[in-house]
């Protein structure tokens, strides 16, 4: 099995702020897509904590 994740910044943001990640841990897989914040303040920082909380707490 292949696993990527990717997001695309788009040609309107200087930053980019989705997040996809998944993690590999024994036979289990889970993954995590968060959507950015429309260019609010710090939607980067959110999509990231929201995913790294989900990712952290799965296993």
């Amino acid at each position: 099995m292949v696993i990527s994740a990717m997001t695309d910044i788009g040609i309107k943001r200087s930053v980019n702020q989705d997040r996809a990640v998944y993690k590999i841990k024994d036979h289990e897989i889970v993954g995590v897509l968060c959507d950015g914040m429309g260019g609010h303040l710090a939607g980067d920082v959110a999509s990231t904590l929201v995913s790294n909380y989900i990712i952290d707490h799965f296993f």
